[in-house]
């Protein structure tokens, strides 16, 4: 009999949470892998090694709008770097692309001027062109605190 029946929690989202997070730190044929275990990401061993463990460790998932995130995104998946997320808060913690030229998430530069958009349920939204990088980035956070705030 495998591990995951003895727990009985096999199928929820607590245990896909974990299983997926194993996937991407482990699998090279995982989409998402590249930005997880192919850039050297791992699971603590004592996650690895059972679900009770995770378990344990991060509990229930406060809600249907929460999945496993990690505080700081260049860390491994351990206790003390990882919580249950909104969208929103996950958002706030995505690294900047490493095609980006301005330093800043969301702000692009567009010919002589730089571009700011934000993603807001799977959506690119538009915020505007600007000739100043400043205001630009300005406009990307006031752009976070609109869009991102509630959730």
């Amino acid at each position: 009999m495998h591990n995951w029946y003895k727990h009985g929690m096999f199928g929820t989202p607590e245990y896909k949470a974990w299983s997926a997070m194993i996937q991407r730190c482990s699998n090279p044929k995982d989409s998402r892998y590249y930005s997880h275990g192919g850039r050297g990401i791992k699971v603590c061993d004592e996650w690895r090694a059972s679900f009770e463990n995770f378990y344990k460790d991060m509990g229930d998932r406060p809600s249907d709008k929460h999945s496993l995130d990690r505080i700081d995104n260049d860390g491994n998946y351990e206790p003390t770097n990882c919580k249950w997320s909104t969208q929103s808060e996950q958002n706030f913690n995505k690294r900047i692309s490493k095609n980006n030229t301005s330093g800043a998430k969301g702000v692009y530069r567009k010919g002589d001027k730089w571009e700011v958009w934000i993603f807001k349920d799977l959506k690119r939204i538009y915020i505007g062109k600007y000739t100043d990088l400043e205001i630009a980035i300005e406009s990307r956070k006031q752009a976070e605190i609109k869009y991102w705030k509630n959730g």
